[in-house]
């Protein structure tokens, strides 16, 4: 994987790409916040596997369950 930044601009194009997918409202809005989570975590890091692997471990850490931690 690639380092890849999530910035606004991605956000916004992330956001648009959940409605043009016609995911419903619920889900878009969860999964809009589950990256502003990344986003906040990663504090302006590019991400990579690394990375998304020490989120997912802060995750099961703070008792998230694992299914739901992809």
């Amino acid at each position: 994987m690639a380092d890849y930044q999530i910035g606004d601009k991605e956000f916004a194009k992330y956001k648009a790409w959940l409605q043009k997918e016609d995911k419903a409202m619920g889900t878009r809005l969860k999964y809009q916040r589950d990256v502003r989570s990344l986003q906040k975590w990663l504090r302006g890091r590019a991400v990579n596997q690394e990375l998304l692997n020490g989120w997912r471990a802060a995750l099961l850490a703070e008792g998230y369950a694992a299914r739901t931690v992809f």
